[in-house]
């Protein structure tokens, strides 16, 4: 029975190509295999035909024939007034050369009635697709556009690239950041989180996936780099050396080290533990505590240098007393 529904159509199908032709054009004929022309000189440009492999059904197929770079053969569908408007959906293939092609697939742009179909969609010869581009130079090219991707689960809008097990991923809608990950297998299964871009733009790296509020970069178990740049602390300890800084004394800042256990201005071991370290503000401190400290020891000399002055004067006192007393004992040997 269903073998004589095919056979009806397929004639149902001759008879109205057949009436539509007019003296000049070839006569379409069924051959068993394919519709084919009566004329063996022409090439048809439609053909229902069976696979020759035998591994397809029944194929709809459109050809040019001309065999030439730059030839086209397209499919259209219309779905209000094709007589005097043009169709709303068109699949065009063109001949590249070299057995090449590229297949754009355009629609109608919402507008006026008589504006021309628009690509929107296109397969280069490498298989590069491009859309809202008709050269596409990647794998998948969007142009002047937007991609969007959603789901329903915990990977909500995930992006997979499966060559580097790598997922990038907005779970829900409000304060959940955009977040880095891998996964086990191409549908994302197992996947596990290892950066994340929050909302208010802090990054997260490592097993603390919270950042402290008022940091805008964590990373857990460290960073190793060769260079750190740090923006200069205002002001910088130079104040230090000028003259109006009121240096503390020695014997002050000794009696605040047995008071507190560390130097005055620099965090103790227990702010540290709770609150970590500055890098700048700590930077600065102890540079200001160096610059005090040469200080210090600029002062030490310059008292070291009058004490020298001071001995080298008592020396020479001595020298001239211990003359005075020789020249005495001379003269009281001389009168005996």
């Amino acid at each position: 029975m269903r073998k004589n529904h095919v056979l009806l159509a397929i004639n149902l199908m001759a008879f109205v190509i057949c009436s539509h032709s007019v003296l000049a054009q070839p006569i379409y004929q069924w051959n068993g295999n394919r519709w084919m022309s009566s004329s063996s000189s022409f090439t048809p440009f439609l053909e229902i035909m069976k696979s020759q492999t035998g591994a397809l059904g029944p194929v709809l197929r459109l050809t040019n024939g001309a065999g030439m770079p730059g030839a086209q053969c397209a499919f259209e569908i219309a779905t209000f007034d094709a007589g005097t408007n043009p169709a709303n959906f068109r699949i065009v293939a063109t001949d590249l050369g070299d057995y090449a092609s590229r297949v754009e697939f355009q629609n109608k742009p919402r507008g006026v009635i008589g504006d021309p179909l628009q690509t929107r969609l296109t397969i280069a010869d490498f298989g590069f697709v491009g859309i809202g581009t008709t050269n596409p130079a990647s794998k998948l090219h969007v142009s002047e556009g937007n991609i969007a991707a959603s789901t329903n689960d915990q990977l909500d809008g995930f992006v997979q690239m499966w060559g580097g097990n790598a997922v990038i991923w907005k779970y829900g809608s409000t304060s959940n950041g955009l977040r880095f990950g891998s996964a086990n297998d191409l549908n994302a299964g197992g996947w596990s989180e290892k950066m994340r871009i929050s909302d208010n733009g802090a990054v997260c790296i490592g097993t603390i996936l919270n950042n402290p509020p008022d940091y805008k970069l964590f990373v857990e178990l460290g960073i190793r780099t060769r260079k750190v740049k740090v923006d200069a602390v205002n002001p910088w300890p130079d104040y230090v050396f000028h003259s109006n800084y009121p240096l503390r004394p020695l014997s002050e800042v000794e009696q605040y080290v047995k008071q507190y256990g560390h130097l005055p201005e620099v965090p103790s071991a227990e702010e540290v533990n709770k609150e970590g370290i500055d890098l700048g503000n700590n930077q600065a401190a102890l540079l200001k505590k160096i610059e005090e400290l040469t200080l210090y020891v600029i002062e030490q000399n310059k008292k070291q240098e009058k004490q020298e002055i001071l001995i080298q004067e008592q020396s020479k006192l001595l020298q001239a007393q211990q003359q005075k007393l020789e020249e005495l004992e001379n003269q009281v040997k001389g009168k005996h």
